[in-house]
C-alpha cells in the first residue's frame, strides 16, 4: 500500500487557469448532497458502457461470500430476495449510459485566492494531486477518467462566488467535492499501466462540479452547457473507495466479467 501511494503522490496534475462556460450558483444553498456511486455500480457502468457482458453468476458467488464475512443473512428477508445473479442482471439490462451519471464524491482542500484576472479557486484532493479516481473491483482496479479535469480544479470565480465559498468555508480544512460524470467509453479489452498499476479506462464526461461545507451547504457548483438543468437524472447509489487501489501485485491482466 506505501508503494502504491508514493505511486499515486508522482502523479500531478499540471495547474493552469480556465475560464468554465457554464452555469454556476452565485449564492449559498441547502440541498441535498447526492448519495455516490458504490463499486459495484461503477463496475456495471462500465461493462455496460463497453458492451460487454459479465458473468453475473460468478460475481454474485463471490459477492455471497463477501457478505458473509460482513453480514449475517436475515432469514425474515431471505424468501423474497431476487437471486443476486437476477438482481445484477437487472441492474445491467437497465442502466443507460446516456441518461445514468456516475456520482464521484470525495474530501478536498478548496483555496479561494486571487491572480491578475481576478478571483480563482483551488481544488486539492485529500489523496493527493489525481486526475482520476480508480475504484477496485473484484481482481480489477477500473480507472474512472473524468475528461478535461484539470479545467475544473481551478476554474475562475466572480466576486460574489469567491465572497461566499470564503464565508461557507469557514476557515475548514476541507470541503466535500462532489462530481456527476456521464459515461462515454470503455475499454474492457485489456488494462492499461498506469501509476505503476493495471488499471481498465472508463472515459466520462463531466457534467457538474459541484463544492459543499461539512454542514452539507451547497457553496458553488459548476454545470457543462450539455448537461440538463431541468431534469436531473437517477443517481448511482453508495461510496467511493476510502483509499486508493492495492499495488499492481494480484490484479488479473484480463478482464474476469
Amino acid at each position: 500500500m506505501d508503494r502504491m501511494n508514493a505511486s499515486f503522490k508522482r502523479f500531478c496534475l499540471i495547474p493552469f487557469i480556465c475560464a468554465l462556460a457554464g452555469t454556476f450558483t452565485n449564492s449559498l444553498a441547502w440541498a441535498d448532497m447526492p448519495r455516490a456511486s458504490s463499486v459495484e455500480q461503477v463496475a456495471i457502468a462500465f461493462y455496460k458502457t463497453g458492451g460487454t457482458m459479465p458473468n453475473f453468476t460468478s460475481w454474485a458467488q463471490e459477492m455471497k461470500g463477501e457478505r458473509k464475512k460482513d453480514e449475517p443473512e436475515n432469514p425474515l428477508f431471505k424468501k423474497n430476495e431476487m437471486p443476486e445473479s437476477e438482481r445484477l442482471q437487472a441492474a445491467y439490462e437497465t442502466y443507460d449510459p446516456s441518461k445514468d451519471r456516475i456520482i464521484i464524491k470525495t474530501q478536498a482542500k478548496v483555496v479561494v485566492g486571487e491572480n491578475d484576472g481576478g478571483p480563482l479557486m483551488a481544488i486539492e484532493f485529500a489523496r493527493g494531486h489525481l486526475d482520476y479516481f480508480p475504484f477496485e473491483f473484484r481482481d480489477q482496479v477500473i480507472a474512472v477518467i473524468p475528461r478535461d479535469m484539470q479545467t475544473h480544479l481551478q476554474p475562475k470565480l466572480t466576486e460574489d462566488e469567491a465572497v461566499i465559498l470564503q464565508k461557507g468555508l469557514d476557515r475548514a480544512d476541507y470541503a466535500i467535492v462532489t462530481f456527476e460524470l456521464r459515461p462515454s467509453e470503455a475499454d474492457t479489452r485489456a488494462p492499461h499501466m498506469l501509476d505503476g498499476v493495471e488499471q481498465w479506462y472508463f472515459m466520462t464526461d463531466i457534467a457538474s462540479v459541484s463544492v459543499w461545507n461539512k454542514r452539507e451547504a451547497l457553496l458553488w457548483e459548476y454545470h457543462a452547457p450539455w448537461s440538463s438543468l431541468d431534469k436531473i437524472p437517477d443517481k448511482l447509489d453508495a461510496a467511493i473507495p476510502a483509499e486508493p487501489p492495492p499495488a499492481a501485485l494480484g490484479i488479473a491482466p484480463q478482464p474476469t466479467p
